[in-house]
């Protein structure tokens, strides 16, 4: 393997710039080199404007730089992030004493995944912050387990098809504690395992001790095979912790992992170019030694299929709405299944489709109701770009910078739900909060809303801010708000983070339903721009008309 392909890594799920200096400052063993990282990282990244997937590493950083002895000015800050996901991992825990009695009750046997596993096994206590609790059991067991968690208070999130369990590796759970349970029957994302597959994993397990109670992890070699499979995969919001873990797993445990069967078990599941990079990662970035034995995985050959796959899930694919951007894994997927040595007769593929997508309608159906998704998703990208070209027409002097909500980064986003299409018009709802971080340089700025007709809304129940600071000239039209951004709120930063505050409007399957966000339309401020209403004035909508200021419209 050329040192070159572990410069290279694909977006979406490796960490970017900023994030590789928080793992160094976190994980680099030379003292200086981690202090290096530290002071870098913070001059780059305001408390303020670090994302959900950082935040996670505050704890293992508060710790490293601890150990290292200095005194930050910022630590107060820090030490107030780890209390609130130090306070969260222990309510996890607790709730995963309990399921874990629930299932032993029952005589149903279970393996702790990720978090829960790897808090007990290469983390010191409280270290490993947890969201989520992940256990995995037999196959023959969901049924059971599922009715118990049910009677127990642990409702599915997602109604889940019986005959999709056969195509999909976890079901999701809540609590009315605000906990979350996956139920995992698969240890991998479509691999689509037998049981002979599956006992493997189970014979391979180690028995640990959890709060006083007798549990299950999967071994070394496997653990860090799981932790591979889920991290690197494409995800708007790169978790990119599980590089952390990775870390943490060959540091603490590399001279157990047998790494024949890690090998063998990689190029077995068709996973070997991400158990490589995972390793070329750690060698190069954070300068991990590792052991002599894992030459053998870094010299494997992956299989041509098994670098076709990789490229597909790890990156971003085109398409204004899920089941089409989903697209390629679902064929990837299905070949799978095709190729799976159960000998239960085969679903077609427009069924396949249906049951992997959790779509409940007929095969004739959802072929016309795909092809509509794909005329409707192929002409709004031809709208957007001529939308987009008209914006730019529009100012002479200046470019505006248009972000399309269904396509910008989600690591830019915060407060935002998926994306989502009515009437042809892709958007995303909004919490209560949503934040948007803007690659802006200093300067005065219009930045124009455009909203999608949902509910009546009024510019007054809106309160925006900009890195903090109140932005009190706002003005509410009929699809869009218009704002005023004075370069006096900038701050010595790549991105500005802008605020949009709004009360909720319903609760819906436990959403809390804000507004809804098509674009933002970013634009310096110019000589040959008047008015406000002349800028919105620029801007038709999709059927031509010209927005007209109002204090209150019907959304």
């Amino acid at each position: 393997m050329t040192p070159s392909r572990a410069l290279i890594w694909p977006r979406g799920c490796w960490p970017d710039e900023t994030q590789r200096l928080l793992l160094k400052a976190c994980f680099l063993k030379d003292d200086d080199d981690c202090l290096a990282a530290w002071d870098e990282w913070q001059r780059r990244v305001p408390l303020d404007f670090v994302d959900g997937s950082s935040a996670r590493l505050l704890l293992p950083l508060r710790d490293r730089l601890r150990r290292v002895a200095r005194t930050l000015p910022r630590m107060p800050r820090i030490e107030g992030v780890v209390r609130f996901h130090w306070a969260q991992t222990q309510l996890t825990q607790r709730a995963i004493g309990d399921v874990l009695d629930l299932l032993e009750e029952a005589g149903i046997e279970s393996i702790l995944l990720k978090g829960a596993a790897l808090s007990e096994t290469v983390y010191s206590p409280g270290l490993r912050p947890m969201a989520d609790i992940d256990i995995l059991v037999r196959p023959r067991h969901v049924d059971d387990a599922l009715a118990l968690l049910q009677k127990s208070g642990w409702q599915p999130r997602f109604a889940c098809h019986k005959d999709a369990r056969k195509f999909t590796h976890a079901l999701q759970l809540d609590n009315s504690d605000h906990r979350s349970l996956d139920l995992h029957w698969d240890p991998f994302h479509d691999r689509f395992l037998d049981e002979h597959q599956l006992e493997s994993f189970w014979e391979a397990s180690l028995p640990i001790s959890v709060q006083g109670r007798d549990a299950r992890v999967l071994c070394p070699a496997d653990q860090l095979l799981q932790i591979c499979e889920h991290g690197v995969r494409y995800d708007d919001t790169p978790p990119f912790r599980w590089l952390g873990d990775a870390f943490s797993i060959v540091e603490k445990l590399g001279d157990t992992i047998d790494w024949q069967r890690c090998t063998r078990m990689a190029s077995k599941h068709g996973l070997l170019p991400q158990l490589q990079d995972t390793l070329l990662f750690l060698r190069n970035e954070l300068r991990l030694e590792l052991p002599g034995e894992s030459a053998e995985v870094l010299n494997s050959g992956a299989s041509p299929g098994s670098r076709l796959a990789y490229r597909i899930s790890t990156r971003h694919q085109p398409g204004y709405h899920p089941v089409i951007q989903g697209l390629p894994r679902s064929l990837l997927a299905y070949a799978r299944y095709l190729r799976s040595s159960s000998s239960v007769e085969k679903l077609g593929l427009v069924r396949f489709l249906c049951l992997i997508n959790d779509i409940e309608m007929p095969p004739s159906r959802f072929i016309a109701h795909f092809f509509t998704l794909t005329a409707r998703s192929c002409a709004r990208k031809w709208q957007d770009r001529r939308e987009a070209a008209q914006i730019c027409r529009s100012f002479k002097s200046s470019t505006p910078r248009i972000y399309t909500l269904a396509t910008t980064s989600s690591h830019l986003l915060d407060g935002f739900y998926p994306p989502e299409m009515f009437d042809g018009c892709v958007f995303r709802w909004t919490y209560p909060d949503a934040t948007v971080r803007l690659k802006l340089d200093p300067g005065d700025y219009w930045i124009q809303a455009d909203l999608l007709i949902q509910r009546d809304w009024s510019v007054e129940k809106f309160q925006i801010s900009f890195n903090r600071q109140r932005i009190t000239e706002v003005e509410g039209f009929t699809d869009r708000i218009l704002i005023r951004v004075p370069e006096e709120a900038f701050v010595d930063h790549d991105v500005q983070r802008l605020v949009l505050r709004c009360g909720p409007w319903k609760t819906v399957k436990s959403r809390q339903l804000g507004f809804a966000l098509v674009r933002l339309v970013v634009s310096p401020c110019d000589n040959r721009i008047g008015s406000k209403t002349e800028i919105s004035g620029r801007h038709a909508d999709s059927r031509g008309s010209i927005s007209k200021p109002s204090s209150k419209a019907s959304r």
